[in-house]
């Protein structure tokens, strides 16, 4: 099983293809990605992965907007009308199903446990 989880703050070119002056995307993934060594024996050990998995994409772009708000004090005991800041969240989520393959080659150093790869 393998899971990842990216986050990136959107620049100022993506935000202006939007048209809207904050935002981020987050990417996580969850699959399932057999092994298969090449040459368990040697020094160098060749590797391949891949497998299917479930990805959730959520891009969240925010601007500034104001709220009509009712506002209590309970000191006093009155309530009155009041207009405050907030931040309007426009949001777009997908899941979706995908493949993904890899492959690595590790080095033994000395020790059969102790491996670099790359």
């Amino acid at each position: 099983m393998d899971f990842g989880y990216n986050y990136w703050n959107l620049n100022s070119a993506a935000l202006a293809r939007f048209g809207e002056p904050g935002g981020y995307n987050s990417i996580w993934s969850l699959s399932f990605n057999p092994v298969y060594r090449f040459a368990s024996k040697s020094k160098a050990d060749f590797y391949t992965t891949g497998g299917f998995g479930v990805y959730h994409r959520n891009l969240t772009l925010t601007r500034p907007a104001t709220e009509n708000v009712l506002v209590c004090d309970p000191f006093f005991g009155f309530c009155f009308p009041a207009v405050v800041g907030v931040t309007e969240v426009v949001a777009s989520s997908t899941y979706k199903g995908g493949f993904n393959l890899g492959g690595e080659v590790e080095f033994r150093l000395g020790d059969r446990r102790t491996r670099v790869f790359s």
